[in-house]
């Protein structure tokens, strides 16, 4: 992919957590490429500069992959950005990054719930925090439940 490409791609999906400016974008093509982790591959066309192809190295998606299984991430932001990147991933492992991140999720919630218990009866904030958490635990038990569907029964 063009490094065009990539910015489009990353501009049309927000709430990844990437930058995708092209000052940020080209000098990190760059870092990657000397890393080892992305293949960069210039396509000669008449009249106008190379073309700049991107690929994702072995070693970038084994560095990828271990990045993806680390533990659940508790921090909605790297949670969306491991969820668009899942597609790199056997749904298996989609499967247990769902329920970390459910389980994460529910462990707010009961905090939040807890301490509305006493709070004054329009906290909208609060109100609207757990609303918020309620709707994540329900369309991640969604998505888990459709994933179990395709797989064999998972322990835990």
């Amino acid at each position: 992919m063009t490094g065009y490409g990539i910015h489009k791609q990353l501009s049309s999906t927000p709430g990844t957590g990437i930058s995708s400016s092209y000052g940020t974008l080209y000098p990190t093509l760059h870092k990657m490429q000397q890393e080892g982790v992305i293949d960069m591959e210039e396509i000669p066309q008449s009249r106008r500069p190379a073309k700049k192809l991107y690929r994702i190295a072995p070693a970038g998606e084994q560095e990828l992959r271990h990045w993806l299984h680390q533990g659940p991430a508790t921090d909605r932001q790297a949670f969306m950005l491991r969820l668009y990147l899942a597609q790199y991933l056997p749904e298996v492992d989609v499967l247990r990054l769902l329920r970390g991140r459910r389980r994460a999720a529910e462990a707010t919630l009961g905090a939040l719930c807890q301490s509305a218990a006493g709070a004054a009866p329009q906290n909208w904030h609060q109100a609207y925090n757990i609303a918020l958490h309620e709707a994540e635990c329900a369309w991640l038990r969604q998505m888990e439940a459709r994933l179990q569907a395709r797989l064999q029964p998972l322990p835990g």
